[in-house]
């Protein structure tokens, strides 16, 4: 009788993200993945079809549990500046527990070019729900060319600071606090 494993989804999933705290893309395969999984490596084919295929899933995965958070804070109505600070805060603890999944599947040259324009357009429209929410607390009103350039620019300065300063935390997020005030 084959062997059951439970969440076998999520126990591939966080096994390749632990596998990446000390390999790179190039270096790992599905026999090491299915290995650190505890599971056959036929039954990870049954969920994979290749290393490439299992990597874009994991991404994917992880951006969803990103948008959750993210819809969670806004849910909340947070006044003042705290939403975006949250937001920024999130997205920031997100991208540090993801290991550096992102820059390998760049590096590997396997990313769709939908899956990210859709990850770009969730993230902006998460941002743009909080400006609003800020907007209508401080009775402020930006200008669309503005709105979208200050969007842009606080999800690439914690993209930038949690992938290439990640060691630096609270540096990393008094820095980005210090921007958000000056909105």
């Amino acid at each position: 009788m084959p062997k059951i494993i439970q969440n076998i989804e999520k126990k591939i999933n966080q096994a390749t993200l632990k596998l990446l705290e000390d390999h790179n893309y190039q270096s790992l395969n599905m026999k090491l993945i299915a290995q650190e999984a505890e599971m056959a490596v036929g039954t990870l084919y049954n969920y994979y079809q290749n290393k490439e295929e299992l990597f874009l899933a994991v991404f994917k995965q992880s951006w969803q549990k990103t948008f959750v958070k993210l819809d969670q804070i806004l849910s909340e109505q947070k006044k003042e500046k705290n939403i975006l600070v949250e937001l920024v805060i999130s997205l920031y603890n997100e991208i540090c527990q993801r290991k550096g999944i992102g820059s390998e599947i760049i590096k590997a040259d396997i990313f769709n070019e939908n899956d990210i324009s859709v990850i770009k357009k969730t993230l902006r429209s998460k941002f743009k729900s909080a400006l609003k929410i800020l907007e209508q607390n401080q009775k402020i009103e930006l200008k669309k060319a503005v709105e979208i350039r200050l969007i842009d620019s606080l999800i690439l300065t914690t993209v930038h600071l949690a992938t290439d300063y990640s060691e630096q935390k609270e540096e990393n997020i008094e820095f980005i606090k210090s921007i958000i005030q000056k909105i």
